[in-house]
């Protein structure tokens, strides 16, 4: 998230797209799209690695997110932990 837009990440492109997250949300639920963090969504199936000590994700492509304390709980969701 940069102010009222989001950056969209794939494995080919990058997009940069004028909506709010909390708009966009409601759209990837049910679609293995967890809240890592306040600014970061991240698709489930492209995780590559979770460093716990460094609160960070590294994505497929080398993308590293954030992953805040307040969203962890999808580790226990998705049985990770």
């Amino acid at each position: 998230v940069e102010n009222r837009y989001c950056n969209f990440i794939t494995t080919s492109e990058k997009f940069l797209i004028q909506i709010s997250l909390n708009k966009l949300l409601p759209y990837l639920e049910g679609h293995d799209f967890v809240k890592t963090h306040r600014n970061f969504v991240a698709n489930f199936h492209r995780i590559q690695e979770i460093t716990l000590s460094e609160n960070s994700i590294k994505m497929q492509g080398d993308y590293y997110i954030t992953l805040s304390d307040k969203y962890k709980v999808f580790l226990e969701n998705y049985h990770i932990f």
